[in-house]
């Protein structure tokens, strides 16, 4: 619908759009809100780069990966070679376990992020009754469609 705002006639007397009428309503009931409503709006265009669902699998992938190579680490730190070309003990032995420690407490980190963002996602859909969630409706359809209101609403003076 807020893309039919600027197509829309606001009536057969008029010249303007449904979008230029109601802009002009907002300014005369909230002089000078109008330009922080558009600077808003104007924030959720880059939203519509970012795919959430993508970003997330991907994310998934990732950390389980390196999850996979702490457990290595861990069987090899379990198990330390001895003598490792002409070097006693294995220097990697000592420095590796703590960096894929760190690694390990940074995907931790960044998972309670992707999680978050999710979370907030599947609550504005919610707030804006948008069918689906966030595996069904990608982010960048639905920040699409305020990127294009944030065009039309940018021509509203």
């Amino acid at each position: 619908a807020l893309g039919k705002l600027s197509t829309v006639k606001a009536s057969s007397d008029s010249n303007g759009t449904l979008l230029q009428f109601i802009c002009n309503m907002f300014n005369k009931k909230y002089p000078g809100e109008l330009q922080k409503l558009k600077a808003d709006v104007a924030a959720t265009a880059p939203a519509a780069r970012v795919h959430l669902a993508d970003s997330e699998s991907a994310f998934r992938l990732f950390s389980n990966e390196v999850k996979s190579a702490i457990q290595m680490v861990e069987k090899v730190k379990a198990n330390p070679v001895k003598e490792y070309k002409g070097h006693s003990p294995d220097p990697l032995a000592e420095t590796v376990p703590a960096q894929m420690k760190a690694l390990s407490e940074e995907l931790d980190a960044i998972a309670v992020e992707v999680q978050g963002a999710t979370e907030s996602y599947e609550k504005l859909l919610v707030k804006f009754a948008v069918s689906g969630n966030a595996r069904t409706k990608p982010t960048t359809d639905f920040f699409e469609m305020w990127k294009s209101f944030a065009m039309d609403l940018s021509k509203c003076d």
